[in-house]
């Protein structure tokens, strides 16, 4: 499409900014990311956690709502990992765990580590029950 409407194309370089690539090279290794992104911890790679010293990190927002008909919706949209697995899937699109709706109960939305959100369908059990949200956390 964007050649058909005669957009100008432009070559990778253009597209990645130099702080991005650092933080690549420093984020060779799947565990260094992880414990840099969400343990703010250091590791041999990553002297300093990039979140740290950018400011930017990599935040999952959500949202929930509900109309003026009583109707429950809830909506998570990730940030990703940097260097995640080939054919990783996180929390995020997996229902009862990123997100979760039922107009019997409610709405959640969540954010953190996906592997452990999804183990436990943190949303889903945040709102089986009646529970408050930290009560779900604890058993979980």
């Amino acid at each position: 499409f964007a050649r058909e409407v005669g957009a100008e194309e432009v070559g990778l370089e253009y597209l990645v900014t130099e702080e991005a690539r650092k933080e690549f090279e420093r984020m060779k290794e799947y565990k260094d990311a992880v414990d840099c992104n969400f343990r703010g911890k250091s590791g041999p790679n990553n002297p300093t956690p990039p979140a740290a010293t950018s400011g930017l990190g990599h935040d999952t927002v959500g949202a929930v709502a509900v109309d003026a008909h009583g109707n429950f919706a809830a909506a998570t949209s990730t940030g990703g990992i940097t260097m995640k697995r080939s054919g990783r899937v996180g929390d995020s699109p997996i229902l009862g765990a990123g997100a979760y709706a039922a107009n019997e109960v409610g709405a959640a939305s969540s954010t953190g580590h996906g592997e452990s959100i999804m183990k436990v369908l943190l949303c889903y059990r945040a709102l089986a029950g009646g529970r408050r949200a930290q009560e779900a956390v604890d058993e979980a």
